[in-house]
């Protein structure tokens, strides 16, 4: 692993003075896929536990206290959304280039498209072998209702490579997920990534910070409330602009600014646990109604108090801007496509082998600990075809952009954020 990181680090020019602002950001992306996998581990062998499924919502659950922020899959999103609005506007901002526009532009699809053409046509293979039978199994065992909702159809028909490759490529237009549930979230990336695009060029042209503020936000408003999970986007993009107009300022290091940063990272924590008024939130059902747009708007907040964070607190960012750090940023988006495939399949298949023979303390965390190794090894073989990717499209892009870097921007992490 240490070599790997190694590598990584020479070959993508990785500097770690220079980009620690942008690194803590690829540690925070990396923590949150993992909080999505175990969102979708603990909800389909453990609903009792994290309390995701209504029917075992008996009180023990960590649903509705600030704990469920361990596996609230749907604030991971939305912190996915508002740092890609970051990441893709952040460049061009900085430097006022069409050149990096459109380099980031002509990139995104094929970017996105490679690695989750690999995982579709593997889920198809997982099909064709009938890995995925013990799913439902698994569900019924587990007594998650969720778990038992959620099945690979296929189109109806059963699994075709053909279908596979289809959806791979086309995702992004048509929004279909039938052969990786997880890529509901792919239409809304992309199209939310040509919002900022578009915003962006209409931007670079504009000289005041106070202006483009003001364009991003009325923008925000307009797609707030039709939209909700396109307003992200442009959430990242204006905090592109407070960066971008501040040079990245630089709080001083001192026990005021620490436990400043300590209560802001708890009220994140509070925000990323909510699930709707239950428990301990119950009171919030007094002050607004619990629906997919406020839940955005909320979730959106702790996106916010964490970017900041990442970037002008030189603890937090110091603590993961590291080869753990750049690890998982790398890592991230192989993790979130290829940990529900394992899930319904190997884990699934082997917690209807051990039921009953382990209690359910050990037969959770047997599988959790299976099911962590086969991700890992899976994330490396996609992770490798994800840098070659991203390597082939610099090599085939990059020349016809000619503009120097700038001292902060291009690094190459950010060509992976998602």
């Amino acid at each position: 692993m240490s070599q790997l990181l190694r590598q990584h680090t020479v070959e993508r020019g990785i500097k770690m003075k220079k980009t620690s602002h942008f690194i803590a950001l690829d540690a925070m992306r990396g923590l949150a896929a993992i909080v999505i996998a175990f969102g979708h581990f603990f909800g389909a062998f453990a609903p009792q536990f994290n309390g995701l499924d209504y029917q075992n919502r008996t009180g023990v659950g960590v649903a509705g206290t600030p704990l469920y922020a361990i596996f609230n899959g749907s604030a991971a999103v939305i912190f996915f959304f508002v740092l890609s609005g970051f990441v893709l506007s952040v460049k061009p901002l900085r430097t006022e280039s069409y050149g990096a526009l459109a380099k980031s532009a002509l990139k995104r699809w094929p970017r996105l498209a490679g690695p989750v053409l690999v995982s579709c046509v593997a889920s198809a293979c997982i099909g064709l072998m009938s890995w995925y039978d013990s799913t439902y199994e698994a569900a019924r065992l587990s007594g998650s209702r969720w778990f038992q909702g959620f099945s690979f159809n296929f189109f109806g028909h059963g699994p075709r490579i053909f279908d596979a490759v289809w959806e791979g490529l086309l995702t992004f237009f048509t929004g279909t997920f039938e052969y990786n549930v997880v890529l509901w979230t792919m239409r809304v990336e992309f199209l939310g990534s040509f919002l900022v695009f578009g915003f962006v060029a209409f931007l670079i042209p504009m000289k005041s910070p106070l202006l483009r503020f003001c364009l991003l936000f009325a923008g925000w408003l307009a797609v707030m409330f039709y939209k909700p999970l396109y307003s992200c986007f442009l959430v990242g993009a204006m905090l592109s602009v407070f960066h971008v107009a501040k040079e990245a300022p630089e709080l001083e290091d001192n026990w005021k600014t620490r436990l400043v940063a300590l209560a802001a990272f708890a009220v994140a924590v509070v925000i990323w646990g909510y699930t709707g008024p239950y428990k301990l939130y119950e009171f919030v059902g007094a002050l607004f109604a619990d629906t997919p747009t406020s839940q955005t708007l909320v979730y959106t907040v702790a996106a916010i108090l964490l970017m900041f964070l990442g970037l002008y607190v030189s603890v937090v960012r110091n603590a993961l801007s590291n080869r753990a750090g750049v690890a998982l940023g790398q890592f991230s988006f192989p993790i979130y496509l290829v940990h529900i495939l394992v899930i319904c399949s190997l884990s699934s298949w082997l917690y209807v082998k051990l039921y009953g023979v382990l209690s359910q303390f050990w037969l959770v965390t047997v599988v959790l600990a299976v099911t962590a190794i086969a991700v890992a090894a899976s994330v490396w073989v996609l992770s490798r075809i994800d840098r070659k990717i991203t390597y082939g499209l610099d090599r085939l892009i990059g020349p016809l952009f000619t503009q120097k870097r700038d001292a902060a921007g291009s690094q190459a992490s950010f060509s992976k954020i998602i």
